[in-house]
């Protein structure tokens, strides 16, 4: 019998997603500040942690017009 399958959470602590996603930590806290980027945190745990999902979806090309 297979196990239904369950998304896994990418996320990740500031400091790490910065470093995967290849973006400052700033600019992390800026896209956090903005709401473009959703901040998680767990009891107990002092981190905050972004989802490294979400933040590929900010990278991603946006059209432009002048």
């Amino acid at each position: 019998m297979a196990l239904p399958s369950v998304p896994v959470p990418t996320w990740r602590s500031l400091d790490e997603a910065a470093r995967q996603s290849k973006v400052s930590k700033r600019t992390l806290q800026r896209w956090i500040n903005r709401g473009l980027l959703r901040r998680y945190r767990i009891m107990g745990d002092p981190k905050a942690y972004v989802d490294l999902d979400e933040i590929r979806k900010l990278q991603e090309p946006q059209p432009w017009e002048p």
